[in-house]
């Protein structure tokens, strides 16, 4: 009896991917690869084909009938309806996600700018820290946080200081 009910649960829960996925099967990159191109206009083409094959009747021997040609130019509107339909609410929570990374990245990267500067900062002081943050403010565009990135000696980046040191 356990048996034929993980059997039941497992028919049920394919049925169900099967028809999250409209009963269709993906198609793989090279099957992708493979499927006809049709130009932007391909469903007034089809619409032309119909109208001519009626107007020419049974003279042109063509495999598909005008009904045909237009019930396949239905289900490919519907079918670009449906995904046109579906881009735009991914589209919304997408806009959402990339907001948020945005905000993330923003406050990471004021945090990084802050230690970089209370580096550049404490620096003044111990000479021992300029080598340890070294690779720091080579990782940075600038590097330092006055624009001073030039390997210039401490002096000459003196007289650049915003307190502007009076002995």
């Amino acid at each position: 009896m356990p048996k034929a009910t993980r059997k039941k649960k497992l028919v049920k829960a394919v049925r169900k991917a099967r028809k999250a996925h409209g009963g269709q099967k993906l198609l793989s990159a090279e099957q992708r690869a493979r499927l006809l191109k049709p130009p932007e206009n391909a469903e007034e083409v089809a619409d032309q084909a119909a109208n001519l094959l009626e107007a020419a009747g049974r003279r042109v021997p063509a495999k598909v009938r005008p009904s045909q040609l237009r019930r396949l130019a239905a289900v490919a509107r519907k079918a670009q309806d449906k995904e046109q339909q579906f881009e735009a609410r991914i589209a919304e929570k997408l806009a959402a996600l990339q907001d948020a990374r945005l905000k993330a990245y923003d406050a990471l990267w004021r945090a990084v700018l802050d230690v970089n500067a209370a580096a550049y900062y404490a620096e003044r002081d111990d000479e021992g820290l300029k080598k340890l943050f070294a690779p720091l403010h080579a990782s940075i565009p600038g590097g330092r946080p006055s624009g001073g990135g030039s390997d210039a000696p401490e002096e000459a980046s003196a007289p650049s200081s915003p307190e502007g040191d009076v002995a």
